[in-house]
């Protein structure tokens, strides 16, 4: 099973990591401020300004409180399409996108920048490669954005 998985903020960590969490909780207005693409066999993929850009990372999600986990339900084979192109984009040493994630906390538009991207920016724009989420602009996605769009679709959910 593939989840997305959503930080929310927090009281610890570094004081500028708690500082851009808060600024960016408070132009969303919602608690998620990053998020991660959990393949099945645990392997996590983002873009983070911390690693600087786009990668894979392993992160223990049980028992901790400030992450948020949502089912996509995508069949196996998708899920290894999805894959192959996170592999692709995390081999090419993709840069984290400073200058969206900054005009976006202004409250500007973010036209994409083709070489850099954000993490929710990046989740969408992967997952977009195997149908889901295609009425949103992955550039135009913050993660609190992405978290309710990604419940409301695991809630209509039918197993088959």
């Amino acid at each position: 099973m593939m989840y997305l998985a959503f930080k929310h903020t927090t009281n610890t960590g570094k004081w500028y990591a708690k500082l851009l969490d808060k600024v960016i909780a408070m132009r969303t207005n919602g608690p998620a401020v990053h998020v991660e693409l959990v393949f099945s066999d645990g392997t996590s993929f983002s873009s983070s300004q911390w690693d600087g850009g786009v990668r894979f990372k392993d992160i223990q999600y049980e028992g901790d409180t400030k992450w948020a986990l949502v089912p996509l339900h995508i069949p196996p084979e998708k899920e290894a399409t999805v894959r192959g192109v996170a592999e692709i984009l995390a081999s090419t040493k993709i840069k984290y996108d400073w200058k969206g994630i900054l005009g976006f906390m202004l409250g500007k538009s973010d036209p994409g920048v083709p070489d850099k991207f954000f993490c929710s920016e990046i989740c969408v724009w992967v997952l977009q490669h195997i149908g889901l989420f295609k009425y949103i602009k992955p550039a135009e996605t913050d993660p609190w954005l992405l978290e309710c769009i990604a419940r409301e679709r695991a809630s209509f959910y039918v197993a088959p």
